[in-house]
């Protein structure tokens, strides 16, 4: 009888046309193979897994740069060439999404204050965090009424949709006034 780990001469060495040493090679080669492979697999993981790393690192260096922005924006239109004797013209606009939720927005540094936002906290997701702005919902009204700037829409329901061609600033502070 022969031993458990070795091809019998007569049988399997006929069926391959290989002997027990080539046969242990090829493994041993194959072996080899999907060491390799699962090394590639591994280090293709490692690599994915740095690679988020890096990108939340980006994102949250990118989301302090905008914070820092927002909080150094005058809101005001002319950038640093404004003169100080010009008339406010501030750079911000009423948005209204198309779920009826009014938004102040600043053209120059893509702040937006909700009708919830006050001077110490700004709120998003429901929760209150800090205000780097210090400027809330009244303030920011107060902004509208310094710009010259129409307000958008996502979409307004026909049925408050205003009239077309009313462009005056009385329609304008109407529009405002109903949300």
């Amino acid at each position: 009888m022969s031993e458990p780990n070795k091809l019998s001469d007569s049988g399997t060495e006929k069926k391959l046309g290989m002997k027990q040493e080539q046969v242990e090679q090829l493994l041993q080669v194959m072996l080899e193979k999907e060491a390799r492979i699962a090394k590639e697999e591994g280090d293709k993981i490692e690599n994915e897994k740095q690679k988020q790393i890096q990108r939340l690192q980006n994102a949250a260096g990118r989301f302090k740069k905008l914070l820092v922005k927002q909080a150094r924006c005058t809101h005001l239109k002319g950038g640093k060439n404004r003169r100080n004797t010009q008339a406010k013209d501030f750079s911000v606009y009423y948005h209204t999404y198309i779920n009826s939720i009014p938004v102040i927005r600043c053209f120059v540094c893509r702040m937006h204050w909700g009708t919830r936002d006050t001077k110490e906290f700004l709120i998003r997701n429901d929760k209150k965090v800090p205000n780097h702005t210090k400027i809330g919902w009244d303030e920011a009204r107060e902004m509208l009424g310094q710009t010259t700037n129409t307000p958008s829409c996502s979409e307004i329901p026909s049925s408050t949709r205003p009239q077309a061609g009313l462009t005056s600033q009385d329609d304008f502070d109407a529009i405002v006034k109903a949300y």
